[in-house]
């Protein structure tokens, strides 16, 4: 496991195992456990104050606005990808998907505070925007350890969860016209919120009447990249190549590619027409 990934996971786990340190004064009558309730009733109203400015942040699409809830040194861990580490890379990353993410909602499901320090396991939801239109809402378990700072109210110290949508795209998009039997090179690319390739995910080359892929199925190199061969069919045909990634957002990179004779004409739909005299 990633030392980061350590550090993270026991910074939360010694969250849920201390026992909590009110800080708060028990007044005269009051019952300790009365006290202890109050002070983590505020805690968790002021962690929901930070997460309300998260939501409203990331619908105004201020990068910069977000990652100042982030600590200078916070880490982002997401599941694919490299860490993201500090307030530029916070700001770099968001400031690039940002742009495809609206209606975040982020809902505290239970709150664990020790002295200045609180783990918060959280549901977050959000639309990701298809580049082809449309969305879809992707639902993510979130873990949060969050550090108290004078001033500035509850910031988050790490974040384990809660992934930037990746991105798919052409590093060489398949030919537009192809002469029956003919093969060619396919080559995407997986990127994280910073660019980064993601290696290692399964990327599915398929389509309609688009011919043959060699493989099917291909796994990311540590560039991110994945390259199949597609050989066109032995007839004329107008078809359809189709991309998709193992990772949401699941989206399809889409080709339109025809196969035709030599000499043959187009119709103006595209479709192959007859050979010309």
């Amino acid at each position: 496991m990633h030392l980061a990934r350590r550090s993270l996971l026991a910074l939360l786990l010694s969250a849920f195992a201390l026992p909590a340190r009110a800080g708060a004064q028990i007044l005269p009558g009051a019952k300790a456990a009365d006290a202890m309730g109050d002070f983590s009733a505020r805690v968790r109203a002021a962690i929901d104050t930070t997460l309300r400015k998260w939501e409203q942040g990331v619908a105004a699409r201020d990068a910069a606005g977000v990652a100042r809830l982030y600590l200078p040194t916070a880490g982002l861990y997401p599941s694919f990808g490299a860490p993201i580490q500090g307030r530029q890379a916070l700001t770099d990353a968001y400031a690039h998907v940002l742009p495809r993410i609206s209606q975040p909602h982020f809902v505290a499901e239970r709150v664990t505070v020790s002295g200045e320090l609180a783990a918060v396991a959280a549901e977050l939801t959000y639309q990701v925007a298809f580049a082809s239109g449309g969305s879809y809402e992707r639902r993510e378990r979130v873990q949060l350890a969050m550090r108290h700072i004078w001033n500035e109210g509850w910031l988050i110290e790490l974040q384990s969860g809660g992934d930037l949508a990746p991105s798919v795209a052409w590093v060489r998009a398949p030919h537009p016209t192809r002469r029956p039997g003919e093969t060619d090179t396919v080559t995407v690319r997986v990127t994280d919120a910073l660019g980064g390739g993601i290696p290692d995910v399964l990327v599915a080359f398929g389509g309609d009447d688009a011919g043959a892929f060699a493989p099917a199925g291909v796994r990311t190199d540590a560039r991110g990249e994945a390259t199949a061969y597609l050989t066109a069919a032995a007839e004329p045909s107008v078809g359809e190549v189709r991309v998709t990634t193992a990772i949401e957002p699941h989206e399809a990179l889409l080709a339109l590619v025809r196969t035709v004779v030599p000499g043959e004409t187009t119709s103006p739909d595209g479709r192959p027409g007859v050979p010309r005299p």
